[in-house]
């Protein structure tokens, strides 16, 4: 089995023609001190990232659920070419306290339809991950080489 590295991930995202040879070349050159480094798995998660083809949905805490989601979005929908038109970003709140589980329904228009996706939070400071995973998953044209 051979070693993960930002060399051989960059290399497998140009072969199956996610980055550009000048893409994955300008990454590396810029990882150059550690390109050639073992990654353990939770570094070799992020590097899709270094090289511009994902997102990260961290755990660590946000500034706020009501503008946190509108700027994943964006930076999802710049990955993804702004292939779609995300706008409109916006949390509606449920009822009850955040501390008990509140559900909220995340909404955004992409190209000018409504998109409603249920989220549980238990702070006004972190994602719900599987809400912000299923909004990014909107962010991307159909054809998009990523799926």
């Amino acid at each position: 089995m051979s070693s993960i590295t930002y060399a051989r991930i960059g290399a497998v995202l140009h072969e199956i023609g996610l980055v550009s040879e000048e893409k994955m070349r300008s990454v590396l050159e810029e990882a150059a001190a550690y390109a050639d480094s073992d990654l353990d798995h939770y570094e070799a998660a992020g590097a899709p990232e270094a090289f511009g083809v994902a997102v990260s949905v961290h755990c660590d805490d946000i500034d706020s659920i009501h503008s946190g989601y509108e700027s994943l979005l964006a930076d999802a929908a710049a990955v993804a070419g702004n292939s779609v038109a995300i706008t409109d970003v916006r949390l509606i709140e449920g009822e009850g306290a955040l501390s008990d589980g509140r559900f909220d329904r995340l909404e955004f228009e992409r190209d000018g339809r409504l998109v409603a996706i249920d989220a549980e939070h238990f702070s006004d400071d972190y994602y719900d991950q599987e809400a912000a995973c299923d909004a990014i998953a909107e962010t991307a044209h159909e054809d998009d080489p990523r799926a």
